[in-house]
């Protein structure tokens, strides 16, 4: 259950990630042995569960097997959830958030100037695990503005009396059981009688595992009790924010560049604050008119409530992502809002924080549109500009999806299509030289060594020492199956020069040396290894293996 396989592209993710184990039995069972948990509690609405990879690299929080929160794919919506609403409210306005989660959201509310904060979770388990995505002493729940009210956020609503500057209502997926209550016009009315006439009320709101007709039903529904505000989407994790609030209202960027700010920018790959410009999709007015036929969901009449189940089985079958249908009725601005919600953007840092950001997300052709509009608004170098950037960026995408296409392929053993589509890789985006390494080392192993060579030569030159590192040691193992261990030799001193804690690098150096019969450099270089890498297993074990004294 807490693997979620019954969502069914959460159990087609699984069955892309068992080929990775190397564990026996079922593919739920191989898939989840490359996962380590940190927390485990049966909770009253569910179980919840902290994991991460192995590797340590991304952490999640999974609630009755539904990932609501994670430091991977999911920290983008989590973070501008927080910041954009309270970015648009007025500096040390009163906030609510309603779902606590992994706690970055309300870290994001709290970094743009939050004053006093409720923040409403109705199961104890989210509380004690939230600490796990924050180093000891910096929860957002031990700042001293947040008092956090374990129960019903509308029993919250109805008798705390408080009223809000901003509210944020960040509640899971309609097709769990009683979250539809956060999703109804009965529930909006009741966040309206608690803001502020000239507060900030986002609600988050999925584009996957939805038909068209039942997103329609739910933005009807908000749009029936908010009719003006903005939404932004984060496009490739297919999320809006529908950000409700009354014209006039302006993204205060000097309050995204706090320190705090800026490090939840980072850590989610965002960046500048200035990239927000890229996450906006367009007014409510548009979205309006596209919805204006759909039924209203209703605490009388919640319908859906029924039909978002459904949808998550016949959605989740035909897609991994979203319904493009639905993602179709979200709003594609191409140039500025009118009025001053972006009054702090220059209108060319608007465009090329726009379009680099829509690049990096994937969504190419709304990016394409960007930059020539920038033209038809009487910048045409800067359109011309970013064109070529837009171009430029289709390409090194489309080179990295076949890239993870040859990954998968590789880990399925299918390592004749592995290869064509790194070949495919490379002709379509030449300037990737991770890509160029990948395929010298697959045309190595086949033995076609010039082949391999010939991708090395267009793999050398990056000026990132890492990826540079990689090349001197894939021309090491080129000269090394050429029977050239002293060429090779050279290689890996390089390779260890630019990427010194590196093992590999001194391992294969190392034998190098053996293949020349010269035992005292082959430990010298292990040593040298592990003088930067004390207590390496890899250069210990093969110091043991020489049968040299540590």
């Amino acid at each position: 259950m807490t693997a979620g396989v019954y969502r069914p592209a959460q159990a087609r993710e699984l069955g892309i990630v068992a080929p990775y184990s190397s564990a026996k039995g079922s593919t739920v069972w191989r898939a989840t042995r490359l996962e380590r948990v940190l927390y485990y509690r049966e909770g009253v609405n569910g179980s919840v569960i902290v994991g991460t990879d192995l590797q340590g690299a991304n952490r999640w929080l999974r609630v009755g097997g539904k990932t609501d929160a994670s430091t991977g794919k999911d920290m983008g919506t989590q973070v501008l959830l927080g910041l954009v609403p309270m970015a648009c409210a007025d500096s040390g306005a009163r906030a609510l958030v309603i779902g606590l989660g992994s706690g970055i959201t309300l870290a994001g509310v709290l970094a743009a100037g939050a004053g006093p904060t409720d923040v409403v979770e109705i199961e104890p388990g989210v509380v004690e695990a939230s600490r796990f995505f924050f180093p000891v002493g910096q929860s957002p729940l031990d700042d001293s503005r947040v008092h956090l009210v374990r129960g019903d956020a509308r029993t919250h609503l109805e008798h705390s009396g408080n009223r809000y500057g901003v509210i944020v209502s960040e509640p899971s997926n309609p097709w769990i059981a009683g979250v539809n209550n956060l999703f109804t016009v009965d529930f909006y009315r009741r966040v309206r009688a608690h803001l502020e006439p000239d507060g900030v009320f986002c609600q988050w709101m999925q584009l996957y595992e939805l038909t068209p007709e039942t997103f329609a039903i739910m933005a009807r529904s908000l749009l029936e009790v908010f009719p003006e505000g903005e939404i932004f989407s984060v496009w490739r994790s297919v999320d809006a924010l529908l950000v409700a609030m009354p014209k006039g209202r302006h993204v205060a960027l000097e309050r995204l560049q706090s320190p705090s700010a800026l490090r939840l920018l980072n850590g989610s790959e965002i960046g500048a604050p200035e990239r927000l410009a890229g996450f906006y999709a367009g007014p409510f007015a548009a979205l309006a008119a596209a919805v204006r036929a759909a039924d209203i969901n209703r605490d009388d009449l919640p319908i859906v409530e029924y039909r978002a189940p459904h949808d998550l089985v016949r959605v989740g079958r035909a897609s991994q992502t979203a319904d493009p249908n639905v993602s179709a009725l979200v709003p594609r601005a191409e140039k500025p809002p009118d009025g001053p919600l972006f009054s702090a953007w220059p209108t060319e840092s608007w465009y090329e924080s726009r379009v680099r950001l829509l690049v990096d997300e994937g969504a190419t052709a709304l990016a394409l549109a960007n930059a020539r509009r920038a033209g038809d608004g009487g910048e045409a170098a800067l359109a011309r500009r970013l064109e070529t950037e837009v171009e430029a960026g289709d390409r090194r995408n489309r080179g990295l999806a076949a890239v993870d296409e040859a990954r998968s392929m590789l880990a399925m053993g299918r390592e004749t299509e592995g290869q064509r589509a790194l070949e495919r890789a490379a002709e379509i985006d030449p300037s990737n030289r991770r890509t160029w390494l990948m395929l010298a080392d697959r045309r190595l192993q086949t033995g076609n060594l010039d082949g391999a060579e010939d991708a090395v030569a267009h793999g050398t030159g990056d000026e990132d020492s890492v990826i540079a590192g990689e090349a001197a040691a894939m021309a090491g193992l080129v000269a090394g199956a050429r029977a050239k261990p002293a060429e090779a030799i050279q290689h890996f001193r390089q390779a260890e020069r630019l990427s010194p804690k590196v093992a590999i690098n001194y391992l294969l150096e190392a034998r190098s040396h053996l293949a020349m019969n010269d035992r005292a450099a082959a430990e010298d270089a292990l040593r040298r290894g592990l003088a930067l890498l004390p207590g390496d297993a890899s250069l210990t074990q093969a110091l043991t293996s020489m049968g040299v004294a540590r």
